[in-house]
């Protein structure tokens, strides 16, 4: 799979080079997608139903590493074709430099249509004090069907015309808005800590965030009402137990639930994940050690350069799957000469461990496979004395 991906997104594979030149003939699409092809793992993709503003904020914040020279040339040139996804990216990394421009961008891209440019227009309002155009902004939004412009008016409604703000609450909950849903659900609990419904809205899954494996046992403990460190404000998080050691693969595995942490031996970190901004942050002592041995006092994958993030998902790879491998063939191996129906069982059920959570998992098949031999051969030359040379 990995060799694939690589394949596809050479510079010299044919793709690559027919985008690369239908860019250079200045094509704003082509020059657009190109950019994202060279920040590669930078360029996360969108959440179906969901604002591309997030997704393109954090693209504006990978430009500014000097490493990404090359992709941002190409934006800019794309912003400048009339990309209106570039225009966005453009202006966010001119706000603070060059405010008149960035507003120019954001105003050319929003007479066009772009939904983005209209959000980040009417946020700006909103954070200068101009409720009213900020506002209007958003009625604009609202009036599209755009449902993060649903839920920013219903926000703002909320202290003058409550049943009114509930009612664009409700609407952008209904088109899958989580930050609506969130609101809706603090809402109903008064602002209290306690258990709420476990079903709606979702909290984005440790797993997803590139840190943890997508074989790493992970249960969801409770949902809760809290002040969210990222956001500033109170949002449903999920309590997630997450095994952050090597374990052994012994407990119940749940038909379309996947892995979780029920009856598996092993170190167990407990984090919250905030339904709004999908950040993670450690909440019991174990996990606080656990990210700081990682670089950090706290930990959210959301906040972290793609760089950093890929590198810390590499420093908490669970080993045990590879090291079990190695190890069961070194006791298949054994089971030749001695004891095959002690060390090669062994080897079998530590081959087999370590192919139920390997991701690539070429190593343990040849674990299992010399496990097998190991024990058949073993027993046939041994049978008399299976248990040891006798």
């Amino acid at each position: 799979m990995r060799a694939s991906k690589t394949s596809t997104t050479s510079p010299t594979s044919p793709k690559v080079s027919q985008l690369r030149q239908a860019a250079q003939a200045g094509d704003a699409n082509a020059m657009w997608r190109y950019a994202l092809l060279l920040l590669g793992p930078s360029a996360p993709p969108a959440v179906p139903g969901q604002s591309l503003l997030r997704w393109l904020l954090d693209l504006a914040k990978t430009l500014e590493d000097g490493a990404h020279a090359e992709a941002r040339d190409w934006v800019w040139r794309a912003s400048e074709a009339g990309n209106t996804q570039a225009m966005v990216v453009q202006a966010i990394g001119l706000e603070r430099a060059d405010r008149d421009n960035a507003e120019r961008l954001l105003g050319q891209a929003a007479d066009r249509g772009d939904t983005t440019a209209m959000l980040y227009l009417g946020t700006m309002r909103q954070r200068d004090g101009d409720q009213q155009a900020a506002r209007d902004w958003f009625g604009k939004l609202a009036g599209l069907g755009d449902s993060a412009g649903m839920a920013k008016l219903g926000e703002m409604q909320m202290a003058e015309d409550p049943a009114a703000a509930r009612d664009w609450l409700a609407k952008a909950a209904a088109a899958g808005n989580v930050g609506a849903q969130s609101d809706l659900a603090v809402a109903a609990s008064g602002g209290a800590s306690h258990v709420l419904d476990p079903a709606h809205p979702p909290a984005q899954d440790p797993r997803q965030t590139g840190v943890f494996g997508p074989r790493t046992p992970v249960s969801r403990r409770g949902r809760v009402v809290a002040d969210c460190v990222k956001c500033g404000r109170k949002t449903v998080q999920d309590i997630f137990d997450v095994i952050v050691s090597a374990w052994f693969g012994v407990g119940l595995r749940h038909r379309g639930r996947g892995l979780t942490t029920d009856g598996k031996a092993g170190q167990r970190a407990r984090f919250s994940a905030c339904a709004v901004c999908g950040c993670l942050y450690p909440v019991d002592a174990t996990a606080c050690q656990f990210v700081q041995a990682k670089g950090g006092e706290f930990f959210n994958p959301a906040k972290l350069a793609p760089e950093r993030r890929a590198r810390a998902a590499r420093a908490m790879r669970n080993r045990f799957p590879g090291q079990a491998s190695v190890l069961a063939i070194i006791l298949g191996l054994v089971a030749f000469f001695a004891a095959p129906l002690v060390w090669g069982i062994l080897a079998i059920l530590l081959g087999l461990a370590s192919y139920r959570e390997q991701p690539r998992r070429g190593l343990a098949v040849a674990a299992i496979v010399i496990a097998v031999l190991g024990t058949v051969i073993g027993t046939v030359l041994h049978h008399a004395h299976p248990f040891g040379y006798g």
